[in-house]
């Protein structure tokens, strides 16, 4: 990852640090997320590496993000924060729960209702997850002849009024291949889905709309301005007006967060009135709604040019992992009806066998001498874990280590004298220190446990010819 450098007012330090939360912000160029928090009284910055990580919805209990070709639905398993270091660190822990390949869409913002409902770019539509198809199309524009893979309008905005769709910013209303892209400084329109019909119109590149304290408030991208929209009046209002593109608008209290992007010189921004602005920035600006003046920022000042979407977890401070970490085969979310029918452990047994576990794949992968000291510290955790003391003593055993695969395996018996293999391997260790008896007990005992462990019997029978 390119070198990261970024500065914030303390305004914007003491916010995040007042109203607990954690801002995550995606930037899709940068194929990262990007999580902000506070701990000790001092801001935190994590990053997790997502391809081209997009539009995202978060609540207390759930973090959404739509990537490349996926929805990554990240669920908050609370008790694994108690296995994170340093202690009392974390307060919710984000893993990942499903995936939902939806195919390159271009997914741009989220929300979520009665359903998760997000804007399906390149096919012109809002839609929603179904199990066994790649997506189901809720609503599409009325000016849209028929559904195709090619982003005829670019919508892109999407804001919920009693858990569903009402309302959907799009760069145009044409019908035609990227027909949008001819239209973008002054084509874009704010849209009524339920009543089907447009509420404004020659808007620069809207996005991000959002109905908060009874105003619908979106973004003029093409502009850099936080506008809101008067439901009694049916006028528009320009809030204030950022140094960049704005894209990604979140809301508490009496503060707005607008994400801020520095615009390319490109084909895409060519003509837009923000091309004109001597500096231009990247980061998220925080707006008073009721005084209409900036109060804060944070800034990237190297490494991060373009932030698509923002949202707020209610935590200050979360960690979250991907599919490779371990918290993840030994985390669960049960069903209310289930949890009372159930017990997961939470003494030292789940963590020692979740060591044996990586243990055991390390041994698979050849690297023995790592997997014996998971298995070591995973007897730390609980001496009487059987498993971990059986397959110890079989990896010292492979390699060499006869005297210490002995001893462990002895006390492997002393916990479960009933396992054909623990007296196998013994009687092939005894062997190869030319202990002649104790080899022929323990490979006798073996066979005598399992009539089909035919290399004891083969072994005993090689040692009485002798």
């Amino acid at each position: 990852m390119a070198t990261i450098n970024y500065e914030y007012s303390q305004s914007f330090f003491e916010i995040l640090n007042r109203y607990k939360f954690t801002l995550a912000i995606s930037t899709y160029n940068s194929n990262q997320v990007f999580l902000l928090g506070t701990y000790n009284n001092k801001l935190t910055i994590d990053y997790k590496t997502i391809k081209r990580p997009m539009g995202m919805y978060s609540d207390a209990k759930s973090f959404y993000i739509g990537e490349k070709n996926s929805i990554y639905h990240f669920a908050n398993f609370i008790a694994a924060t108690e296995k994170l270091e340093p202690k009392d660190k974390y307060n919710a822990c984000f893993l990942p729960l499903n995936i939902h390949n939806t195919g390159m869409i271009d997914i741009h913002e989220m929300a979520k209702g009665d359903d998760l409902y997000f804007v399906n770019t390149k096919f012109s539509c809002i839609s929603t997850l179904k199990d066994d198809v790649s997506f189901k199309v809720y609503w599409k524009p009325w000016f849209i002849s028929k559904l195709e893979p090619v982003d005829k309008c670019h919508l892109n905005g999407i804001a919920l009024y009693n858990n569903k769709p009402k309302y959907a910013t799009a760069l145009s209303t044409t019908d035609t291949p990227l027909g949008w892209k001819k239209y973008k400084a002054d084509g874009g329109v704010l849209i009524d889905v339920t009543e089907n019909k447009i509420i404004l119109d020659k808007l620069s590149m809207p996005h991000s709309p959002k109905i908060y304290a009874n105003a619908l408030f979106y973004l003029e991208s093409g502009k850099g301005t936080l506008n809101v929209y008067d439901f009694k009046t049916k006028k528009t209002a320009t809030i204030v007006k950022l140094p960049g593109f704005t894209r990604g608008l979140r809301f508490f209290d009496r503060f707005a967060l607008v994400g801020v992007s520095k615009v390319r010189e490109s084909a895409t921004f060519s003509g837009l009135e923000i091309t004109k602005l001597e500096k231009r920035v990247c980061g998220v600006w925080v707006v008073d709604i009721i005084s209409k003046k900036i109060v804060g920022f944070f800034e990237f000042k190297e490494g991060i040019d373009e932030i698509f979407d923002i949202t707020l977890l209610p935590y200050p401070q979360v960690a979250m992992y991907g599919l490779d970490n371990e918290l993840v085969d030994y985390s669960y979310i049960l069903d209310n009806e289930d949890s009372s029918i159930s017990e997961i452990p939470k003494d030292s047994i789940q963590t020692a066998y979740s060591l044996h576990e990586k243990a055991k794949e390390l041994y698979d992968k050849g690297e023995k001498e790592k997997a014996i000291e998971l298995y070591k510290k995973s007897l730390e955790k609980d001496e009487n874990f059987f498993p971990s003391l059986h397959l110890m003593g079989v990896a010292l055993k492979d390699l060499g280590r006869l005297d210490e695969a002995e001893e462990v395996l002895l006390k492997a018996l002393e916990k479960d004298a009933s396992v054909a293999e623990v007296y196998n391997i013994l009687g092939n260790i005894y062997y190869e220190k030319n202990e002649t008896e104790k080899a022929k007990k323990y490979l006798k005992k073996a066979y005598e446990l399992d009539k089909n462990l035919k290399e004891a019997k083969k072994l005993l029978n090689k040692i009485n010819k002798k």
